[in-house]
């Protein structure tokens, strides 16, 4: 897939979606054992031989500097299926605490993943703790091959987004340290709970206006209903934590006694409401009953009768 393009010079794009680190875990066989944190360890590396593929894939046929990469995830560990779904890791500048939640839930567990990008133009080594979102990678490509996308609406003037716009924003000024000091990427962070925006992020600050209801407080997860409720606390005046100083999410802030806290919990309640005023309700794709004519096979590209006979018979070809 890589090197017929890369020998003709046609642009090419490659999304590799991994079904690791997840349950079930496996690996190959001569992979078996070889971490020291198990089977979850195990997987882990086999990921990391299977990028270094890619990469090594990139150098040799000389077009590194011509390829855009990025590594990143969906979500924090699934915590509910034991050690198959990996661990928080510990809070940044608090070591000896980890983050907290999980996957689906607000907490910084939850939706803190990896972001790793390479790039010629870009600095290796560098960390930036500047809070992005996999939203931005759309833009930030777009700039980089130089496409133009819809313009984005400035978060600070609340108005509501017209068709087409993108929520993301270009990273390059920050992944090319053009980004001025203390300047964020974005006004406010959304993280929702199906059609409700659950928590904010401003600069340092985090406002929950709803978090989840532990089944098991111990290990913050709901193991009956196998994933817990994102939004089953509402919280008025929201939890207000300084994320920069508390990345654990340990101690929400007094807002009678932090003026800047009170102050931006307050813009993050107007933001929040004029983000969910603006978003049109769709139903969800994924609730609806499938439709097997509605599968993609290759060969048939229109649905009907014949291509639900080929999906029912495996013969696809794809």
């Amino acid at each position: 897939f890589i090197e017929s393009p890369a020998t003709t010079g046609k642009p090419w794009f490659l999304y590799m979606s991994y079904t690791k680190v997840h349950t079930a875990l496996f690996v190959a066989d001569e992979r078996a054992g070889v971490s020291a944190h198990g089977d979850f360890g195990d997987n882990v590396e086999e990921m990391d031989w299977s990028v270094g593929e890619l990469l090594t894939t990139l150098d040799r046929l000389g077009i590194t500097d011509d390829t855009w990469v990025y590594f990143s995830s969906d979500n924090g560990p699934w915590r509910e299926s034991g050690a198959e779904g990996g661990a928080c890791g510990r809070a940044p500048a608090d070591p000896a605490h980890s983050l907290k939640g999980g996957k689906a839930q607000t907490w910084e567990c939850g939706i803190r993943v990896p972001g790793i990008i390479r790039y010629y133009k870009y600095r290796r080594g560098r960390v930036e703790h500047t809070a992005t979102s996999n939203l931005d990678i759309l833009p930030t490509i777009a700039a980089v091959v130089g496409v133009p996308v819809p313009p984005h609406v400035s978060d600070s003037l609340f108005a509501p987004a017209p068709a087409g716009v993108v929520d993301g924003r270009d990273l390059s000024p920050l992944l090319e340290g053009r980004l001025g000091a203390g300047e964020a990427v974005h006004d406010f962070l959304f993280h929702y709970c199906d059609m409700e925006v659950a928590a904010v992020r401003h600069g340092r600050f985090k406002a929950h206006f709803a978090t989840t209801r532990w089944e098991d407080e111990a290990t913050q997860t709901c193991p009956a209903g196998l994933i817990c409720k994102c939004a089953a606390v509402l919280h008025d005046p929201p939890l207000v934590f300084d994320i920069e100083a508390d990345p654990a999410e340990l101690a929400p802030l007094d807002l009678a006694l932090h003026a800047d806290a009170a102050a931006a919990a307050e813009r993050m309640r107007a933001a929040r409401g004029k983000q969910e005023a603006s978003v049109k309700y769709v139903p969800s794709q994924t609730e609806l009953r499938p439709l097997v004519s509605n599968f993609p096979c290759c060969g048939y590209p229109h649905p009907g009768w014949r291509r639900t006979l080929a999906v029912l018979l495996d013969r696809c070809g794809c």
